[in-house]
């Protein structure tokens, strides 16, 4: 495909997005309301969402909190049971 990687527009639709990335820029989030684009909305972010290690090691860090709090709450009720014997 010619255009693959290529962000293409006449004059008209270029200056309609980049006052929506400006607002962005403004306030922190634009909608897209033009249907012929790909995406609705644009928002600024802290970190690169494709920088999958990042948001891997988040997952299992918040899973290993999963699990110890598993883990507290079984072993709160079982001390709970020892103290009805």
């Amino acid at each position: 495909m010619k255009y693959e990687d290529t962000l293409i527009g006449n004059k008209e639709g270029l200056l309609y997005l980049r006052e929506h990335i400006d607002e962005a820029i403004r306030t922190g989030a634009a909608k897209v309301a033009e249907s012929r684009i790909q995406f609705g909305n644009i928002r600024i972010v802290d970190a690169d969402p494709r920088n999958t290690r990042t948001a891997w090691i988040r997952d299992k860090a918040r899973m290993l909190f999963y699990v110890l709090i598993v883990i507290l709450l079984a072993l709160a009720l079982k001390e709970i049971s020892d103290w009805f014997r």
